[in-house]
């Protein structure tokens, strides 16, 4: 099982790209320094607010979000975090880590 900050990346990239390209997801993430704040999602959301504003920021963040569920092999059980005004990105991404903890746990349990 990859590690919680590999499959961050992977679904930053692959989310972002799926609603603006390759080309263009790259230099989304290079200029919001993702590689410095990959491990901070808030520093991350601050940097593509600065960017893309609030509705483009919301639009990728969801997408980023679906992607590491989708990776995961999981549900999207907490619906309500991606519809309306309600969506917060950090709070979707400490829910995932939560989940990908437990989730890694009852994997290693069963070995």
């Amino acid at each position: 099982m990859i590690k919680f900050h590999e499959l961050f990346r992977n679904a930053s990239y692959e989310g972002i790209a799926k609603m603006i390209g390759k080309s263009s997801a790259q230099s989304v993430l290079f200029h919001a320094k993702f590689e410095v704040y990959s491990n901070e999602p808030g520093k991350l959301h601050d940097c593509l607010i600065d960017m893309l504003g609030p509705l483009g920021t919301v639009l990728l963040e969801k997408s980023v979000i679906r992607e590491m569920f989708e990776q995961m092999n999981e549900p999207m059980t907490h619906e309500s975090y991606l519809s309306g005004d309600s969506f917060e990105f950090v709070k979707s991404v400490e829910y995932i880590r939560k989940l990908y903890a437990r989730k890694k746990i009852t994997q290693q349990s069963l070995v």
